[in-house]
């Protein structure tokens, strides 16, 4: 191929990197992937506050019993003394008997939290069961989802190496000058600067080329370009 073919190829090679680079930032599956990845995070965080609660819970109930077991042992003390048939004050019998019902009115309270703690604790060990099943499915379709995905992003990666590759080799074929006049005429083309003459028609605008043109491409080629669009123009094959 000509110098002028050869940029004519990059300008295709560097369409199709653009375009590949964009497929990767945009494939479906990555979108897909970081939606389930999300679901997935959120089950196993869910799993862990339900293990957590299940392990407070437990340590409420375990508190919950040591006061009762202490409050009944009080309760025993007490009603030793007031009903043991030792002689005692009025006034101390009083303030026994009234620290008994405080007790009675603690142990109605704690037995209330407990019965509380416990039906807590039975939904908990109902809930994690669940909780990780449902982690343990969205995991493994990650893992399914992240191997198609791989291959999927593999395949678009290799494409674009061996565009690259053949970019870099195209590059060491055309002269300085030429390169940077296609770099310069780049944006202004949307990434199409050059043109081929197929059928002596413009590929760019559509539009007939002129004798004259097509002649002077013959002539300066490299240096020629289209009267109606100003793309550079590139003769064929």
């Amino acid at each position: 191929m000509t110098e002028l073919q050869n940029l004519y190829r990059l300008q295709q090679v560097d369409l199709q990197v653009e375009q590949l680079q964009k497929e990767l930032k945009t494939l479906p599956v990555i979108a897909a992937f970081q939606q389930l990845q999300n679901k997935t995070l959120a089950a196993k965080k869910g799993v862990m506050e339900t293990e957590n609660k299940l392990k407070d819970c437990k340590k409420l109930i375990r508190h919950l019993e040591f006061d009762l077991q202490q409050i009944e042992a009080e309760q025993k003390d007490i009603q030793a003394v007031l009903y043991g048939g030792s002689s005692h004050k009025a006034k101390e019998l009083a303030s026994l008997e009234k620290k008994a019902g405080r007790l009675r009115r603690e142990q109605t309270e704690l037995e209330e939290k407990l019965l509380a703690a416990l039906e807590t604790k039975e939904a908990l060990e109902q809930a994690l069961p669940e909780a990780r099943e449902k982690y343990k499915i969205l995991y493994n379709k990650l893992l399914v989802l992240q191997k198609s995905g791989n291959a999927e992003i593999h395949e678009l990666k290799s494409r674009l190496a061996r565009l690259q590759a053949e970019r870099e080799a195209l590059l060491a074929q055309i002269s300085e000058n030429l390169l940077a006049e296609y770099k310069k005429r780049r944006a202004q083309y949307q990434g199409k600067p050059l043109a081929r003459i197929e059928n002596d028609i413009c590929s760019g605008c559509r539009v007939v080329i002129s004798f004259a043109v097509q002649r002077s491409l013959q002539q300066f080629p490299g240096n020629t370009y289209c009267e109606n669009c100003g793309r550079l123009l590139v003769p064929r094959e």
